[in-house]
């Protein structure tokens, strides 16, 4: 990939070209795919980390970053075919929270229902 400013846009943008130039990716491009996609990687991601909560070998790190990537980039893939504006869609979905989780709320206080939603 040619160097150049990563953003948002750029990524989402080569997500999809990258998707667009292979037949297996455009042949699977669909919401029901992309989203068994995200779960599958997230679980990847999740069985690196899982027994071990900390203290990574440089090798263990650049594995877990990989399964990261596998994410965010079906995370993308699925932002692009549902023609969902990322920024946006987190941007407000970060205002959300912040009136559902207030800071002063502990975790055991969710777990009792002793919270405003």
């Amino acid at each position: 990939m040619k160097e150049r400013e990563i953003s948002v846009f750029n990524l989402q943008n080569d997500i999809h070209s990258f998707n667009e130039s292979r037949l297996a990716f455009r042949e699977n491009n669909n919401p029901q795919t992309l989203a068994m996609g995200i779960c599958i990687e997230a679980a990847e991601l999740l069985q690196e980390v899982r027994y071990k909560p900390g203290n990574y070998t440089d090798e263990e790190r650049e594995m877990i970053e990989h399964e990261l990537a596998d994410v965010i980039i079906y995370c993308f893939s699925f932002a692009t075919v549902m023609g969902i504006n990322i920024p946006e869609a987190v941007s407000d979905k970060l205002t959300f929270n912040e009136q559902r989780f207030p800071p002063d709320i502990t975790t055991e206080d969710y777990v009792n229902g002793r919270h405003s939603n």
